[in-house]
């Protein structure tokens, strides 16, 4: 029988990204006790009962089908007012794009806006996931780290500054 490689079938892009960190945590604390599990963006607490309750209504009512691309426009409305009331600016709702998961927003991010070879400027320690969501569609990515100082972080924004050049993309 022959084998087949999955390796061999993937991008150069695709083999060039780093496997995640937050997944080896992972893997590592979901084997001991006693470790609140924050390697993903989940809470350590249990889904509230309102909200788990009104997701119950919700597909009971039928709301399980493809919604717009962009999200429920009555979702899309209440997030402009909630935004509105939060941080008194207004928005509106085309505007307003939901994802079912920050990482897929985060590579829509990067697909919509990065062409291969565009710079990015990541400013480390972060999320992982910014740079290599770049990288995976073939940006070049330019490391800045922040630094302790008197117990806290700092970016030297004259490093930052010399780090934009015209290919940079975004920071």
């Amino acid at each position: 029988m022959q084998q087949h490689h999955l390796i061999g079938s993937l991008s150069a892009r695709a083999q060039g990204v780093q496997a995640s960190k937050i997944r080896e945590a992972a893997e590592y604390g979901m084997k001991r006790g006693g470790v609140l599990p924050l390697w993903f963006g989940e809470g350590a607490w249990p889904t509230a009962p309102a909200i788990v309750d009104a997701a119950i209504t919700s597909l009971k009512a039928g709301n399980h089908k493809y919604q717009p691309n962009n999200g429920a426009m009555n979702l899309r409305r209440e997030l402009c007012a909630y935004h509105g009331r939060a941080f008194g600016c207004a928005l509106e709702p085309e505007r307003i794009t939901v994802t079912p998961s920050g990482m897929q927003g985060l590579m829509l991010t990067a697909e919509l806006i990065t062409t291969p070879g565009d710079r990015i400027v990541v400013i480390e320690p972060g999320w992982p996931n910014v740079g290599e969501s770049f990288k995976a569609v073939g940006a070049d990515l330019e490391i800045l780290s922040l630094v302790p100082r008197q117990g806290h972080w700092e970016l030297d924004i004259d490093e930052l500054i010399d780090a934009l050049t015209p290919a940079t993309q975004a920071v």
